[in-house]
């Protein structure tokens, strides 16, 4: 079943979203953070498929929190609430680090449960069950993305190792792994073997970090294979 996870430091609110979201129990759980520490706690030890933050909290706030999450190696569907009117009164250094973990959609507070939950609704939708793809090299599934102008995030795993590829109308244009992001990362996850792969088609509105073209990072993961 999939998972979302929301982050709120008022109470109050946590408990009206419950409430409400309690009636989509059946297509997916929701759980609660009261801050970003316990946030990270959860995201540390759970998959979640979509998450949804406050960007005022006090300590940790919600830009903070997904910087941590790049830090730690992870990423996540995320949305972003805020108690600005519009998008230009958020701080341009925030909308930056926004802008680099990519956003599926931005919220204005305060929260309308009954419209939360249809957006949560249809945004697990587009989302998608997940495809698993087996009996197919990577290299040779992401120049497929490419060659249909597919758009969508591959997550790839090998053994304990996880990274994730963001792909843009066919175009590579980021990647993270561990703590590198971009084209190391890219190159680091297409020199893995035994890789298990996760499509979602879904494109968050990410930063794009990788300039080279898909075929270079194809042999260019494969030499320094080789070299190792």
């Amino acid at each position: 079943m999939r998972k979302v996870l929301i982050v709120d430091d008022e109470a109050e609110v946590l408990e009206s979203l419950k409430r409400e979201l309690e009636k989509d129990r059946k297509l997916y759980r929701v759980e609660f953070a009261s801050g970003a520490e316990e946030a990270l706690e959860k995201l540390e030890k759970y998959h979640y498929d979509l998450l949804i933050t406050d960007i005022r909290m006090p300590g940790m706030d919600g830009v903070e929190l997904l910087a941590e999450l790049l830090n730690r190696g992870k990423w996540v569907h995320v949305m972003v609430a805020s108690g600005e009117t519009t998008m230009r009164m958020i701080r341009p250094d925030k909308m930056k680090a926004l802008e680099k973990f990519g956003v599926l959609k931005y919220i204005f507070k305060p929260y309308v449960p009954s419209s939360l939950r249809k957006l949560i609704r249809e945004t697990l939708e587009k989302i998608g069950d997940p495809d698993y793809i087996s009996g197919i090299s990577l290299p040779t599934l992401l120049q497929v993305m490419e060659l249909e102008a597919k758009s969508g995030v591959l997550r790839v795993r090998s053994g304990k190792r996880e990274g994730a590829l963001f792909f843009s109308q066919g175009a590579l244009v980021d990647a993270i792994s561990g703590r590198k992001t971009g084209t190391e990362a890219a190159l680091e996850i297409l020199s893995w073997d035994k890789v298990r792969v996760q499509i979602e088609y879904l494109f968050p509105a990410r930063e794009r970090t990788i300039k080279k073209s898909l075929g270079y990072l194809i042999l260019e993961a494969a030499k320094r294979k080789d070299e190792s």
